[in-house]
């Protein structure tokens, strides 16, 4: 295989944010989709004003299927209470490293989702940034 001479840059930045309450049960949500010429996720934030720790499923859907990639958990009132932090979605050890950030690359047709493990006892925020190749 040649060694790729190019240095591509992104054409657009998209942000999204999305919303579980406690109606929204388990129900799994689309996060960010990717750009017709595929696209990173650079940034994926959460907080919550539950008054207790919640988990949330990422998955990535292929089109057809959706495949879980990992479960976070989200401290209770991160990022709304004063004293936990919002929770960096992409700061686990799963992602690969792109300028010292984790990123996480989907391909057109691609798109993250989430999902609560169990019913949210709060709201769960989420926002995410794409670049869009």
């Amino acid at each position: 295989m040649a060694k790729q001479t190019n240095n591509y840059q992104p054409k657009s930045f998209r942000n999204a944010a999305m919303l579980f309450q406690a109606a929204d049960t388990t129900t799994i949500k689309d996060v960010i989709a990717a750009g017709a010429d595929d696209s990173v996720i650079t940034s994926v934030v959460l907080t919550s004003d539950s008054t207790s720790v919640e988990n949330i499923q990422f998955l990535l859907h292929d089109g057809t299927n959706s495949h879980i990639i990992t479960t976070l958990r989200i401290p209770a009132g991160a990022g709304t209470n004063g004293s936990n932090l919002p929770v960096d979605g992409l700061a686990g050890v799963w992602l690969p490293l792109s300028a010292g950030k984790r990123v996480l690359t989907i391909q057109a047709g691609w798109k993250l989702q989430a999902a609560m493990r169990a019913t949210a006892s709060g709201n769960i925020e989420m926002t995410a940034t794409a670049q869009d190749y």
